[in-house]
């Protein structure tokens, strides 16, 4: 179901991600702290859609946007600015309903509110943790604004009350 070149680009992605949200505290401990907050929560969250979108008989595939990805990199480095746009996972079924595009919207945001609330739960033993859950429950609301072409505005056009539910999740997971 995945390309080698999408796996690639999925993980490629992942680590400038990692490496936009640790920097300037690179070390070895942030990165893999970073990657398992940040960069799962990206990859999940973009597995989410490919897997939801295939279910319902679509193709689709995670495509990485290279000069996002040093944008992201240059603003971080010369300006401290956090702004990242690795890519997307593009999908594609001759009509596809509203209900549809809902549902793989909606895949995403909801993965990362999982993620939080396991996260959530881990912090009970390792405390760490509790920044997993901010970051994916951040990430959850981040891409469930309204806004073209964030996922938002696919859930509310398909259905208010699933857009409402998961981000009151996301919100108390913060």
């Amino acid at each position: 179901m995945f390309t080698e070149r999408e796996i690639k680009e999925l993980l490629l992605s992942a680590v400038v991600i990692t490496i936009v949200f640790t920097w300037p505290n690179l070390s070895p401990v942030n990165f893999a702290l970073f990657f398992l907050f940040i960069g799962l929560g990206f990859v999940i969250h973009e597995i989410a859609h490919k897997l939801t979108a295939q279910s319902l008989g679509a193709w689709s595939e995670f495509v990485m946007w290279k000069d996002g990805l040093l944008l992201a990199l240059l603003l971080k480095v010369t300006t401290g600015a956090t702004i990242v746009a690795p890519g997307a996972t593009y999908w594609v079924k001759p009509l596809a309903t509203l209900e549809e595009q809902g549902k793989v919207a909606l895949a995403g945001p909801l993965s990362n509110v999982i993620l939080a609330l396991a996260f959530k739960l881990a912090a009970a033993i390792f405390p760490v943790m509790r920044f997993g859950a901010y970051i994916n429950a951040q990430l959850a609301l981040f891409n469930l604004l309204p806004l073209p072409p964030l996922d938002g505005v696919k859930i509310m056009r398909w259905n208010f009350v699933a857009w409402l539910l998961t981000g009151l999740m996301a919100y108390v997971l913060i």
